[in-house]
């Protein structure tokens, strides 16, 4: 069991409880393990397979979590980035250490943005 099936353990024993709270927005356990569900199948489709990193550029909101739960669900690993680097900043980062850009298959690790979603 890896640590994303705590979302489908409460989605399966806490049907109307919410999983996640964000300003007027909650989400239950259902709903977060569906979206988690659903980024994993996209994540699958691009090509991302247990072993790959990814990089994940998003600031603090849900889309986060989902995502980031999603990436260990298909037994990838998360690399998170900042959200406060910039473009220039994230393609510096990026040339340096040799990653590709989008979630497509390279030596670094792919590199998930908010516009990817």
């Amino acid at each position: 069991m890896n640590f994303s099936e705590i979302i489908a353990h409460g989605a399966r024993y806490f049907d109307n409880k919410n999983a996640l709270v964000y300003q007027d927005k909650c989400y239950t356990y259902p709903e977060l393990n569906a979206l988690i569900d659903n980024l994993a199948g996209y994540l699958n489709e691009v090509g991302i397979i247990p072993g790959d990193r990814v990089a994940l550029y998003l600031p603090n909101c849900p889309q986060w979590i989902a995502v980031y739960y999603a990436i260990i669900r298909i037994g990838a690993e998360s690399v998170c980035v900042s959200s406060a680097y910039k473009q220039d900043e994230i393609s510096d980062h990026q040339q340096s250490r040799g990653y590709e850009d989008g979630p497509w298959k390279g030596p670094g690790p792919a590199l998930l943005m908010a516009a990817d979603f």
